[in-house]
């Protein structure tokens, strides 16, 4: 990750670059996502802690690699990192993680996962859309709480080439849309693209909001949960 000082009028701003996870030679880079998110530390003046997210094949079961969800931590403004843990409790494959952070140490989670360990059109793989949280982000060792939001939205293989693989043999593929974030009540508010149960079926845009977690904002109304924006 690369972080920046503060800008300056007129002024040449010079960032700094930082490595977050240097995995082994047998890692796979290619499944794009990794993210990134910044809590609010409550103190003005006082920087919050970092977030990173991505999914990666660091487990083998039978020599199949496992893509897992992994997280990690900077309280250093990305200067140094924890050891990645592994957010997911379930088994399968897990793509496109994003994340959104709230108060210090919450962090709330989405990302598409199946059962499958080789998910293809062949086997009409099913994937759902999962939710996590935790609220002890901060932690050498943060536990999570996962709940599957969505019935089956994707069925088949999925691309994590971005917009090389979008079309194949001329039919759509998922895309890779998927977001997370939190809304004033401390709710997380997610969005992602389905296409359902049918192979290739048609996309839509599915909106989801969470309320049976913790709010991610300490001290939040949760009364105002999954509702737009104060009027004027």
């Amino acid at each position: 990750m690369a972080h920046s000082p503060p800008a300056t009028p007129g002024g040449l701003t010079v960032w700094d670059a930082h490595l977050v996870f240097d995995g082994p030679s047998n890692t796979n880079t290619d499944d794009i996502f990794a993210t990134l998110g910044v809590d609010d530390s409550g103190s003005p003046g006082q920087h919050g802690n970092v977030y990173s997210v991505f999914a990666d094949n660091r487990n083998t079961i039978k020599g199949t690699a496992v893509f897992d969800i992994w997280f990690t931590h900077s309280s250093d403004k990305g200067t140094s990192w924890a050891t990645p843990v592994k957010v997911n409790t379930d088994a399968g494959t897990h793509f496109f993680p994003w994340i959104a952070a709230g108060s210090t140490g919450r962090v709330d989670f989405i990302w598409l996962g199946t059962p499958d360990f080789n998910p293809s059109d062949a086997a009409l793989s099913p994937w759902t859309v999962t939710f996590a949280q935790t609220t002890s982000g901060t932690s050498g060792t943060p536990k999570f709480n996962q709940t599957t939001v969505s019935n089956v939205m994707h069925v088949g293989g999925i691309c994590t080439s971005g917009i090389f693989l979008l079309r194949h043999r001329g039919q759509p593929r998922l895309g890779d849309s998927i977001s997370i974030s939190i809304d004033r009540s401390g709710s997380a508010a997610l969005a992602w693209t389905d296409q359902g149960n049918v192979l290739n079926g048609p996309t839509r845009i599915t909106y989801g909001c969470v309320t049976a977690q913790q709010s991610a904002l300490v001290g939040a109304n949760q009364s105002q949960s999954c509702k737009g924006p104060a009027g004027p």
